[in-house]
């Protein structure tokens, strides 16, 4: 299984369309699956980033053989509103 962290949904939007991704509501999160793929919607920041990984890997019981990716666009808060330059 592969797993995939986004922060926004910004940054999922095209993960979810290009791979097909169904979005599930059985999560705190917004998390999108396939029988492959899941991907989950943390949050901006680090402790969000570390709450849904670590709810995302629990719920799906992954093991050693499993990949799990952060994937992001932006994440320079010292900077201003660079998210919002490039969510434009």
């Amino acid at each position: 299984m592969i797993y995939i962290v986004t922060a926004f949904e910004i940054e999922a939007r095209p993960l979810v369309q290009r791979l097909a991704l169904q979005r599930s509501a059985d999560s705190p999160f917004e998390l999108y699956r396939s029988d492959y793929v899941t991907l989950i919607v943390s949050g901006m920041g680090k402790t969000a980033s570390a709450a849904a990984t670590s709810f995302l890997l629990t719920a799906e019981n992954a093991n050693e053989s499993d990949l799990c990716v952060n994937i992001g666009l932006c994440g320079d808060s010292a900077h201003g509103d660079s998210y919002r330059q490039c969510a434009r």
